[in-house]
C-alpha cells in the first residue's frame, strides 16, 4: 500500500544510469516505471486503467452485441414510407437541398422503378455500418468507462430509436462524421474536410448535428487555425445550402408523378416540405412547446459535461493543444445545438435524440484523450448519474409506433409472432 507518493513524470531511462556496456535488469526497470504509474495516479486520484486483454474484449464485444439486441426489440422497424420517399428525390429533379442519397442511388432507381426495397436496403446498410462502428470502438476502447458507455446508449431509450430511426438521414451524417473524424486523426486533413462538405448535401441540419461535433475533435487535435480550417468550409457550405430554395412547386409536382409507378405509395407531405418556408413550418406546430420538451434535456446534459469537467482535472489537463475553456465551450455547443432544430421542425422526438447522441459522442472522445486512465470516483458518479437521468426521458416513436417492452408477455409474443411470420419485415403500408 502506498501511504505517501509524490508526483512523478515518466521519462526516458537516463544513458548514464545504463550505459551500454553495463547490463541492465529490464524486469527491475519495468517495475521501476510501473510504480511511477501508480504513484502518479494515485496523486491525482486517477486509478490507471488495466488492460484486461483479449477475454475482457472478447467479453465488451458480446455486451454490446446484447445490448444491439435489445435495442432492436425495443424499436426495430421497416424504413417508413416517408424515408423512401425523401430517399428519391435527386439534384437531377430539381431539389437543391437533401439530395445526395437519391442522385447517388438515381441510376439504381430509374432501373428497378424506385423500388422501396431499394431504399430500405441502403437504409439498413447505413444502420449496420453504425453498429459496427460501435463495435469496433467498444473492442479498441482503452477504458471500461468508454465501453459502459457504448453499452448504455443502446439499452437506453437512444438504443430503441436509433432502429427506430433506420431511414432517417441524420444516420448517414453520423456515420459520415465518424469517417472524418478517422481522417482527422491520421492527419488527412483535406479528406476530412472533403467528407465533411458532403454533409450539407445529405441534410441541411449537419449545421446543429455533426459539424460542431467535428469541429470539436479539430479543436482536440489540431492547432487552433488548422482545426478552424478543416471545419469552415462545411459550415459555409451548410449556409449556402440554406440560401438557395429547396424546390418548386412544379418540380414537386413532377416529382410526384415519377413516384407514382414505384411499388410504395410515396409520402406527398414529405415532397411538400420542399415548398414550405420557415413561417409555413411554425403555423403547423408550435416552437415554444417544442422548446419546453427539448430544453430540460440540453439543459441537464450541458450541466452534466460541465460537472464532469470541473470534477476531473485530467480531462482539463488533456483537452488538447487550444485552451481548456475553448474546448469547454465547443463541447457544450456541440451537445445543445441540436435543440435549435425546434426552429426549422416538429419533430421534437428526434432532436431529442440527437442531444442525447452527441452527449456521448462527446465524453467518448472526452475519455479518448486522456490515455488509459480511468475517471476519478467523483467524475464517475457525475456521468452515472447522469445515465440514470436520461433513463427517466422517454423517446416517443412516429407513425403511432411505440417502444416495445421487454418485461410485456404480449410484447415479446408479437414480437416473436412477428418475426416468424415476416410481418416484421413487410413493406410498411400506413406510413
Amino acid at each position: 500500500m502506498i501511504d505517501r507518493v509524490e508526483r512523478h513524470e515518466l521519462v526516458a531511462v537516463d544513458p548514464k544510469e545504463h550505459p551500454p556496456d553495463r547490463p541492465r535488469d529490464f524486469a527491475k526497470e519495468h517495475e521501476r516505471l510501473c510504480y511511477r504509474a501508480a504513484a502518479m495516479a494515485v496523486a491525482e486520484d486517477v486509478p490507471p486503467a488495466r488492460e484486461d486483454g483479449p477475454a475482457g474484449r472478447r467479453i465488451s464485444i458480446a455486451m454490446v452485441a446484447i445490448a444491439i439486441l435489445f435495442a432492436a426489440f425495443t424499436g426495430f422497424r421497416m424504413p417508413s414510407r416517408w424515408c423512401a420517399t425523401l430517399d428519391a428525390v435527386s439534384l437531377f429533379d430539381g431539389f437543391h437541398r437533401r439530395f445526395f442519397v437519391g442522385t447517388v442511388l438515381r441510376p439504381l432507381a430509374l432501373a428497378t422503378d424506385f423500388d422501396y426495397w431499394l431504399f430500405a436496403g441502403f437504409a439498413f446498410a447505413v444502420l449496420l455500418a453504425l453498429l459496427a462502428v460501435l463495435i469496433v470502438a467498444a473492442a479498441r476502447a482503452e477504458l471500461l468507462t468508454q465501453r459502459v458507455l457504448v453499452i448504455a446508449w443502446l439499452l437506453l431509450p437512444t438504443g430503441g430509436f436509433l432502429f427506430h430511426d433506420v431511414g432517417y438521414l441524420e444516420q448517414l451524417l453520423y456515420l459520415l462524421v465518424f469517417a472524418a473524424i478517422g481522417l482527422l486523426r491520421r492527419n488527412r486533413l483535406v479528406a476530412a474536410a472533403a467528407v465533411m462538405c458532403v454533409t450539407p448535401w445529405i441534410h441541411e441540419i449537419a449545421v446543429l448535428t455533426v459539424i460542431p461535433v467535428f469541429g470539436l475533435i479539430a479543436l482536440r487535435t489540431l492547432p487552433f487555425r488548422r482545426a478552424l480550417a478543416v471545419t469552415v468550409p462545411a459550415a459555409v457550405l451548410n449556409a449556402i445550402v440554406l440560401l438557395f430554395s429547396p424546390a418548386s412547386v412544379e418540380v414537386v409536382e413532377r416529382m410526384t408523378a415519377t413516384l407514382s409507378r414505384a411499388n410504395f405509395v410515396a409520402r406527398p407531405d414529405a415532397l411538400a416540405l420542399f415548398t414550405w418556408t420557415l413561417s409555413n413550418h411554425h403555423q403547423k406546430y408550435n416552437v415554444y412547446a417544442q422548446l419546453i420538451a427539448v430544453r430540460p434535456v440540453a439543459i441537464a446534459l450541458v450541466g452534466a459535461f460541465v460537472a464532469l469537467w470541473l470534477a476531473d482535472r485530467t480531462l482539463r489537463r488533456a483537452a488538447g493543444p487550444v485552451p481548456a475553456v475553448v474546448v469547454l465551450l465547443a463541447s457544450c455547443v456541440a451537445i445543445a445545438a441540436p435543440g435549435l432544430a425546434i426552429l426549422g421542425g416538429w419533430d421534437g422526438n428526434r432532436w431529442l435524440f440527437l442531444i442525447m447522441a452527441n452527449f456521448f459522442i462527446v465524453v467518448w472522445f472526452a475519455l479518448d484523450n486522456r490515455g488509459a486512465r480511468e475517471l476519478g470516483r467523483g467524475a464517475l458518479m457525475i456521468l452515472a448519474t447522469a445515465l440514470l437521468v436520461l433513463s427517466h426521458f422517454s423517446i416517443y416513436y412516429f407513425d403511432d409506433y411505440a417502444p416495445r417492452e421487454l418485461g410485456s408477455r404480449p410484447d415479446r409474443k408479437l414480437f416473436l409472432r412477428q418475426v416468424f411470420d415476416h410481418s416484421l419485415f413487410a413493406m410498411p403500408t400506413g406510413a
